[in-house]
């Protein structure tokens, strides 16, 4: 009686033992540096949904907050000119009522880059980032950035939204990177951290 031939072709091996060379490939060599999608200090980063998610609630936060803080500052000046220049206010002329709005629009623009600047740099965290359990940290550190550093992130997002595309490729880009970054987080060398 004859046995089959070995599935391995080598008649010379026992059965279900492959000849030298096949089987398993040779483990690859360690990665260089932190795993994919890691910071150096191996804590994992933010997914692309968890980032959205922080910058809808952080809009809405600067949105209403920016309103809110505007409003409070043009109705301060509009009661200012009430009081002292009763027949301007009522015609809409009084110098104060001008100021107040030019004040008030400049509040409500400058609130957002406060509000972003002064969470990034000391904690790393908006309230969009704490609903979402991230945390921007530098790179190299892992630390919250410095103020001039938050700074920089969020003019260079303010000039990539002066152009939608400019905006749109921004906001997309960590969907590619390997280190999820948008552009304005690679300029400063920054990336978010899952908590």
């Amino acid at each position: 009686m004859t046995h089959p031939p070995s599935p391995y072709g080598s008649p010379g091996h026992p059965q279900g033992h492959p000849p030298p060379g096949y089987g398993h490939p040779p483990a690859a060599p360690p990665y260089p540096g932190p795993p994919p999608f890691t910071a150096p200090n191996g804590a994992p980063l933010a997914g692309y949904g968890r980032r959205v998610g922080a910058y809808i609630i952080d809009r809405l936060v600067i949105v209403f907050g920016g309103i809110a803080v505007g409003a409070a500052v043009v109705g301060a000046f509009f009661g200012l000119a009430y009081l002292t220049d009763p027949a301007g206010y009522e015609e809409g002329s009084s110098p104060l009522m001008v100021v107040g709005m030019v004040i008030g629009i400049a509040c409500w623009l400058l609130f957002g880059l406060v509000y972003r600047v002064g969470c990034h740099s000391r904690s790393g965290r908006t309230l969009g980032k704490r609903l979402c359990r991230s945390r921007l940290v530098v790179w190299e550190t892992c630390e919250p950035p410095s103020a001039g550093a938050a700074l920089g992130r969020e003019l260079i997002l303010v000039l990539f939204g002066f152009t939608y595309i400019g905006l749109l490729i921004d906001l997309l880009w960590p969907l590619w990177d390997d280190r999820r970054q948008t552009v304005h987080d690679k300029v400063v060398r920054t990336v978010v951290v899952r908590l």
